[in-house]
């Protein structure tokens, strides 16, 4: 008798491209959001105005974070300039940060990746030939 192959289960994906932008940008949202809810829930410290203009700052930095790996400098900028903003404005101490620390690790994994394609033109090709011939073995030039 031959044993039956059991029926293959749906593989569970993971979005790609942008579809894994908006999916980081709103579950950075509403991480932020729920650990932000105590400014909208109980007593006030502060006036609704600036309750407002603390939640705008918080979505503008989280929805930036849609666009963080095609532009990823700009963008870190821009998250920490809401985020300091939100902590300036805001009585309530938020967990924005959290926006920041994935747009910076967006720009850090980013420049890694251009660090190590570049890495043995830039040793290399230095104006000091000591550095190039410390790296190299071989007498022909990696540069040309």
């Amino acid at each position: 008798m031959v044993p039956r192959a059991l029926p293959s289960r749906p593989r569970l994906r993971l979005p790609r491209g942008r579809a894994a932008d908006a999916a980081l940008a709103g579950a950075v949202l509403v991480l932020v959001a729920v650990g932000s809810l105590r400014s909208l829930i109980g007593d006030r410290e502060e006036s609704w105005e600036a309750t407002a203009l603390g939640w705008a700052l918080l979505v503008a930095a989280c929805a930036a974070l849609y666009v963080c790996r095609r532009h990823p400098v700009p963008t870190a900028a821009f998250v920490l300039a809401a985020t300091i903003a939100y902590y300036l404005v805001s009585a309530y101490d938020g967990p924005l940060m959290v926006a920041f620390v994935i747009a910076l690790y967006t720009v850090a994994a980013g420049a890694g990746s251009a660090r190590r394609s570049s890495w043995p033109h830039s040793v290399c090709c230095s104006p000091e030939p000591a550095r190039c011939s410390a790296t190299t073995t071989s007498t022909a030039s990696p540069c040309s």
